[in-house]
């Protein structure tokens, strides 16, 4: 990592990813060498090379900030706005309620639409897993290697794609592989990251599905409850939390850029409750 000091401005002003050993000047020419299997002398801010090119290694240019307007509010984030001519980026959103607490919540946006003279991109869902993508219901027990779960479709729309864990009456949580084998879950909110579960799809005319599958599934026991877990960047929830660390990196990094501003649109939470 190599930091980047201003002497205008009197601040560091940037880091760099790549490392130089040593540094010198040759008329207006800034030229850095890098020691390693083969010495290398390398001519910086030069025409004949494309931007963010450092010893024939190319880079992407990446700018990270921090919404956290009113620190003390609960915050829904709803999208992001670069000012930029150049439509080149991609942006990560993770969203925390303090900087000890382990969990947040994160998407990824590959794209930007152009609005107004500005970049412009709405937050999907959050990647991770919450209440609004985990569904319970009542397994009965199924023949010809065939579980079925009574979906009751009363409550919510539950049409599209599942992964599948169940709840033993023990209160244990487990999956089945493709082997057919049992497999306890640590924690209900990753399932859907489980890459080894099977998909299933849910028609939307259908109370009852069939979890089928090339293997024998061994038989479920009396009292069981089948979780149904949706993909979360779809169906999952918000982004929220006190503050959010927004990332814009280039997609293309040999292509010059001037940003002049990263906006962050939020609102208040129903459950805030600061002054």
């Amino acid at each position: 990592m190599t930091f980047s000091f201003s002497h205008t401005a009197r601040i560091w002003k940037t880091k760099y990813s790549f490392e130089a050993d040593d540094y010198c000047h040759s008329g207006d020419s800034f030229i850095s060498f890098k020691g390693d299997e083969e010495s290398i002398a390398w001519t910086h801010n030069s025409k004949q090379v494309p931007a963010n090119n450092f010893y024939g290694q190319q880079y992407n240019s990446q700018i990270e900030v921090v919404a956290n307007n009113n620190p003390s509010s609960e915050k829904v984030f709803n999208s992001v706005g670069v000012e930029c001519l150049q439509n080149n980026f991609k942006v990560s959103v993770e969203a925390r309620h303090n900087v000890e607490d382990g969990s947040f919540q994160s998407c990824e946006i590959e794209s930007m639409v152009k609005k107004e003279g500005n970049l412009y991109a709405a937050l999907k869902k959050s990647s991770k897993s919450t209440s609004n993508v985990i569904y319970g219901f009542e397994v009965i027990q199924g023949q010809d290697a065939k579980i079925a779960v009574n979906v009751n479709k009363s409550t919510s729309d539950l049409s599209g794609y599942y992964k599948v864990a169940f709840v033993l009456p023990s209160s244990q949580v487990y999956t089945l592989d493709f082997q057919g084998s049992w497999n306890p879950v640590e924690d209900v909110n990753n399932i859907w990251e489980e890459s080894t579960l099977s998909l299933y799809s849910i028609p939307s005319e259908l109370s009852t599905i069939n979890l089928s599958s090339q293997y024998v599934i061994e038989v479920v026991p009396s009292g069981s409850i089948a979780i149904l877990v949706s993909d979360p960047s779809i169906n999952g929830d918000s982004i929220r939390g006190k503050y959010a660390k927004v990332k814009v990196t280039q997609k293309d990094g040999s292509k010059p850029f001037e940003l002049f501003c990263v906006n962050v649109n939020h609102t208040n939470s129903k459950l805030d409750s600061s002054i």
